[in-house]
């Protein structure tokens, strides 16, 4: 059981998803078939069975291949984790500005209601509606951690090694948008007052009528 030190931190965890990118998903779907001849040797090794030669001829010709998907696998994305260390931003880091990014990219703007929708990646029915840039803020910020510590990783005490600076992330993203959301959210005008007459004199007060 995880422990967690806040309400924000628990949503996090129960809604975090273990693999987000879906070309890493679609690499650990790929494993299934290299690993079932390999999960039949570890069955028969736990329960001390002798392995027929068939299994054993299987096994021998599949964890090679294991560890060339696994060697590729990782050379193909030493360059993207390399590049990211460059920039000076981690991968997790990344992940939790472009959930933000897209985030803001997608949503829809209603001139008439004065809210905006704010749609997720992953389930595009579903979202939030603000009606004020600090409701926005709040909820990017669940964003950004759910796609932080979904892709974060842990020490060997089972802590993160790092914590996710959500509200930096928002607000990085925001400047972008700041204009458009000062001018969004403004509070409308007052509307004149009535006792101005057509040429904006005011007009004499009226005295009570006597009864």
């Amino acid at each position: 059981m995880e422990q967690v030190g806040t309400y924000a931190a628990l949503l996090v965890e129960l809604d975090r998803k273990p693999v987000l990118h879906g070309d890493d998903a679609g690499f650990l779907a790929g494993l299934r078939d290299l690993t079932h001849k390999i999960e039949a040797m570890r069955n028969c090794v736990a329960h001390y069975r002798r392995p027929s030669k068939e299994l054993t001829n299987h096994y021998q010709n599949e964890l090679p291949q294991l560890h060339e998907a696994l060697d590729l696998f990782l050379e193909r994305n030493r360059g993207e984790w390399e590049d990211s260390l460059d920039e000076g931003e981690w991968t997790w880091d990344r992940f939790a500005r472009e959930a933000v990014e897209r985030a803001m990219e997608t949503a829809e703007w209603d001139q008439e209601s004065k809210t905006i929708e704010v749609h997720e990646r992953d389930e595009p029915r579903s979202g939030e509606t603000v009606a004020n840039r600090e409701h926005l803020v709040r909820y990017l910020e669940q964003v950004a951690e759910a796609a932080f510590y979904g892709n974060c990783s842990k020490d060997d005490d089972g802590d993160w090694i790092s914590e996710c600076d959500a509200n930096g992330v928002v607000e990085g993203v925001l400047a972008d948008y700041e204009d458009r959301l000062t001018e969004f959210f403004a509070p409308a005008e007052e509307d004149e007052d009535e006792d101005q007459d057509e040429d904006g004199e005011v007009a004499p007060p009226v005295p009570p009528q006597s009864t």
